[in-house]
């Protein structure tokens, strides 16, 4: 581990975030010379310059460069009340929290965030993207937050405490050991969940000893109290919520440390070129984004209840469901595999992965016929669709509805894209319910 003199004192000391506001300064500058005639080289014509000025959308940029200290900010008012900051919290939530809490105070500013990344967590899930570790507690990750949405919450935080503790402990970043463990620290380099600020920090409270039974109503969940039977009166959505916040910190955290390791590294530092191609690609990617709009579709007009894959539109998460379907009634388990996320990120064959499809998944289940009964565009990387599938069960024939969630996934590292934007393909992203058919 790093002597505390070799970490940053801020996450917004980080070399990352350093180098984004560099960037900025670098797009204040181009903007600033372009309009005083220097790039003038570069243009075809007065309108084609102006059209670039008008894309470098300073204030969007200024706006956006604020964010930048807003983790710190967030650590500072919540850390101890069992919150961390982490990149998959969306921006406005933290920054409206951290906004509540200067203005109005901490209290005011827990509830409001207490309901609000209540309401994220199902934007969010998508965003656990399932590395190996996590893959294997998908099944109670998803009864977990069944157990949420139904204000179970008992169940909800008991699973919770158990998920976490052993994906850490799976990852081996920590010689095998949990996340609740006197030995666990984790930190990585240039990280903003793994800052020294962050996970450390919420481990010593979470973990923290709890000696006494205590009958009044807790809203940190302290996993000793609770696994040990002292904190009596635990099952809130607070204790809830702020769980599930670890869990996205933790996966970042992991994330972070193999990637990036705990040593200082090296910075690459970008040049005047990447800095004018990464500001025109967030610029479409802004323009992508701010112009997407789910579809409204319906049944019977705008898709084939029931069809071949020919009949979808081309690069639509219909036809690559109604693909996966098609692959599975000809027991094609070397194409499903490609049609869904659930081996997202390991290492292994395409053939093992077959097999496990076919051996754990399918066995003695054949697809018989399946209807789409609704698409529902819930994300500009995310559909769901509502689907009556029968299927044929050893030797007795179920109908049942099936929802399935889709994903868009970039083509060139696995991670979120932006579909009709990013290139990429549509993947499912859980077939559990089909697993425990019998």
């Amino acid at each position: 581990m790093l002597d505390d003199n070799d970490k940053t004192e801020l996450i917004s000391q980080n070399p990352s975030i350093m180098q984004n506001k560099v960037n900025f300064n670098m797009f204040k500058i181009i903007h600033k010379l372009t309009e005083v005639g220097f790039f003038d080289f570069m243009f075809q014509n007065k309108e084609d310059k102006e059209a670039f000025l008008e894309s470098m959308d300073l204030d969007w940029l200024e706006e956006n460069i604020q964010y930048l200290d807003y983790p710190d900010k967030f650590n500072e008012h919540f850390l101890q009340r069992g919150w961390v900051a982490h990149g998959f919290m969306h921006t406005e939530t933290m920054k409206n929290a951290v906004d509540i809490a200067d203005d109005k105070g901490v209290d005011e500013a827990e509830r409001y965030l207490v309901d609000a990344y209540g309401d994220d967590l199902k934007d969010m899930m998508f965003l656990l993207n399932y590395p190996p570790e996590l893959k294997k507690r998908q099944m109670l990750i998803e009864t977990a937050y069944d157990d949420f949405i139904n204000e179970r919450y008992h169940s909800c935080i008991l699973l919770l405490l158990t998920i976490i503790d052993g994906f850490v402990a799976d990852t081996n970043i920590n010689m095998g050991r949990g996340f609740f463990n006197d030995s666990t620290e984790l930190y990585a380099w240039d990280s903003i969940a793994a800052h020294k600020t962050g996970l450390i920090e919420l481990h010593k409270l979470l973990y923290c000893n709890r000696g006494n039974t205590n009958l009044e109503k807790i809203t940190i969940p302290y996993r000793n109290g609770i696994l040990h039977g002292r904190d009596l009166n635990f099952a809130n959505k607070e204790c809830a919520v702020k769980l599930w916040s670890a869990l996205f910190a933790i996966k970042e955290g992991v994330r972070d440390i193999i990637n990036n390791g705990t040593e200082p590294q090296t910075q690459e530092r970008a040049s005047f070129k990447d800095v004018i191609e990464l500001l025109a690609y967030n610029e479409d990617l802004k323009k992508a984004c701010d112009d997407w709009v789910p579809r409204t579709l319906k049944k019977g007009r705008d898709f084939p209840e029931s069809g071949a894959s020919e009949e979808y539109d081309e690069n639509s998460p219909e036809k690559r469901l109604v693909e996966f379907f098609e692959y599975w009634k000809n027991k094609n388990f070397g194409y499903m595999v490609e049609c869904i996320d659930y081996f997202n990120g390991e290492d292994r064959t395409l053939k093992d992965k077959a097999g496990i499809l076919a051996r754990d998944f399918f066995r003695g289940k054949t697809l018989v016929s399946f209807r789409i009964l609704d698409i529902n565009d819930d994300a500009v990387s995310a559909t769901n669709i509502l689907t009556e599938l029968k299927i044929k069960v050893n030797d007795k024939e179920i109908t049942k509805e099936f929802p399935f969630r889709m994903i868009y996934l970039k083509s060139d590292d696995g991670k979120i894209g932006v579909r009709n934007f990013d290139e990429g393909s549509w993947k499912i992203v859980s077939i559990s319910k089909i697993k425990d058919l019998s």
